[in-house]
């Protein structure tokens, strides 16, 4: 929704829909997982994967433009410290 300051009107940038967007995915994804857990009937559980399935994939495409434009920033890991962190979490696991 455009801001208005100072009598003028603001509007969203490419960047601003892309968030709103990606963030929208998220939350759906959280919901439709949820959904598939709880769901009883066969036919209806695979119907929320397959809508889970197609969010991800929605999200994942937001996330690579929204990352190619340099608007979603990661962090660059040292692939030690991957290895470190998957061997605790194995540790852990047993």
């Amino acid at each position: 929704m455009p801001q208005q300051q100072s009598g003028q009107t603001q509007s969203f940038t490419d960047k601003d829909r892309l968030q709103d967007m990606l963030s929208s995915e998220k939350s759906l994804a959280g919901n439709w997982s949820i959904t598939a857990s709880e769901m009883v009937q066969q036919e209806l559980f695979q119907d929320s994967i397959q809508f889970l399935n197609e969010t991800h994939n929605a999200q994942r495409q937001l996330f690579q433009i929204m990352s190619q434009k340099g608007w979603y920033k990661t962090d660059q890991v040292d692939p030690r410290q991957i290895s470190q962190v998957a061997s605790q979490f194995s540790q852990n696991q047993a």
